[in-house]
C-alpha cells in the first residue's frame, strides 16, 4: 500500500516536484472590528482566499479552520488563539482546481455580540491542503489576524458608517509625507515643523464626498513597523502635539495639520535621533482604513 506524504509550509508557495500550491492569503490582518458584526475579506480588502494549483495535474483542495498554537510572533504582538473556530466559515471548504488554474472562496468572520471581546487580538489559521490518492500531498498554512475595537461605535459614528456604505468600498486617501526626516530640532521650546522646518503633514481626500479622519501619535512598535538603524523611540510621546486629532477634509481637497514638538532641554535629549509615527484613520469604514506617516528627527547638540 502507498501512503501519501504531507508537506506543510507557513507561507505562500509550496512545490514538491510535480505538485504545488500557491496563495496570496498567507498573513492577513484586519483591524478595529466591531462585536456583533460579520466581515467578508473579499468585500473588506478585496482578498478572498485564492489558491493556485501550480502542479501538473488536477488537485482537490480542502481547507481546515484551526486554532493556532501560540507562536513567538503571536505572543510578541499580543495575539491570542481565536476562542472558537465557529467564528470563521468559508464559502467552500473543498474544491477542485485544474493544473495551472486558481480558485477563490470567501472567508467570513462573525464576531460574537459580547463586550468581553472588546480590545482583544486574535489569530486563526487556515490549513490549505491537497487531498486524494496521489503519492505526494502538499499544504499551506495561512494566518488571519484581527483586532476588535476597544469600544462600541457611537450613534454619530454609525451614521458616518451608513454614509461610507452608501459611497461604496472605493474610499481612498493619503497621509503625506509617508516618511519625513527633520534635523537640528531645538530643545526647550515649541517647534512648529511646518513654520520652522518646512515639513507639512497633509491629508489628501480624492473622494467625491467629505470624510473625517482621526489622528494618533504612536510608537513604531505599536504599529509593528521596522525602524531605521540609529534611531530610537521617543520615551515620552507627549512631546509631540497635533493641532487637531479629528480633521474633516472636503471632497477632492487637501488639509494641513500642524505638528508641534516641545522636547525638554535636558542632557538626555541632546544630539539624539528619535522616531515616531502619526496614523490617520478614516471614520465610518467597517474596518480600520488607515495611512501612516513616519517621522525621523534629530535634536540639536
Amino acid at each position: 500500500m502507498v501512503f501519501g506524504v504531507s508537506l506543510i509550509l507557513s507561507g505562500s508557495i509550496l512545490r514538491a516536484e510535480r505538485a504545488g500550491l500557491q496563495t496570496k492569503f498567507s498573513m492577513v490582518t484586519l483591524e478595529n472590528l466591531q462585536p456583533g458584526e460579520t466581515y467578508n475579506t473579499r468585500e473588506l480588502v478585496n482578498l478572498p482566499l485564492v489558491v493556485r494549483n501550480t502542479g501538473e495535474t488536477k488537485t482537490t483542495i480542502q481547507v481546515d479552520i484551526l486554532k493556532p498554537s501560540i507562536s513567538k510572533s503571536m505572543a510578541e504582538n499580543g495575539y491570542e488563539a481565536i476562542p472558537s473556530t465557529s467564528w470563521v466559515r468559508l464559502g467552500q471548504n473543498e474544491f477542485d482546481i485544474a493544473a495551472g488554474e486558481s480558485y477563490g472562496t470567501d472567508v467570513i468572520l462573525k464576531i460574537p455580540d459580547e463586550d468581553q471581546y472588546l480590545n482583544k487580538r486574535y489569530q486563526v489559521d487556515l490549513h490549505i491542503r491537497s487531498v486524494g490518492r496521489q503519492f505526494i500531498n502538499v499544504a499551506l498554512m495561512s494566518n488571519l489576524r484581527f483586532t476588535i475595537a476597544g469600544r462600541r461605535l457611537t450613534l454619530e459614528e454609525l451614521e458616518r458608517r451608513k454614509k461610507v456604505a452608501a459611497y461604496g468600498n472605493k474610499v481612498e486617501f493619503d497621509l503625506l509625507p509617508a516618511k519625513a526626516t527633520v534635523e537640528d530640532i531645538p530643545l526647550g521650546k515649541d517647534v512648529d515643523l511646518d513654520m520652522e522646518k518646512k515639513m507639512t503633514l497633509k491629508i489628501s481626500n480624492p473622494n467625491d464626498i467629505d470624510f473625517t479622519y482621526y489622528l494618533d501619535t504612536l510608537q513604531f512598535a505599536q504599529l509593528e513597523l521596522p525602524m531605521l538603524d540609529g534611531y530610537t523611540a521617543f520615551p515620552d510621546l507627549s512631546v509631540v502635539r497635533l493641532e487637531k486629532k479629528e480633521v474633516t477634509v472636503p471632497a477632492n481637497s487637501i488639509k494641513k495639520v500642524k505638528v508641534i514638538l516641545k522636547i525638554p532641554d535636558q542632557p538626555f535629549y541632546h544630539d539624539k535621533h528619535f522616531a515616531f509615527a502619526i496614523k490617520a484613520t478614516v471614520s465610518g469604514t467597517p474596518v480600520e482604513l488607515n495611512q501612516v506617516s513616519r517621522f525621523y528627527i534629530s535634536t540639536q547638540k
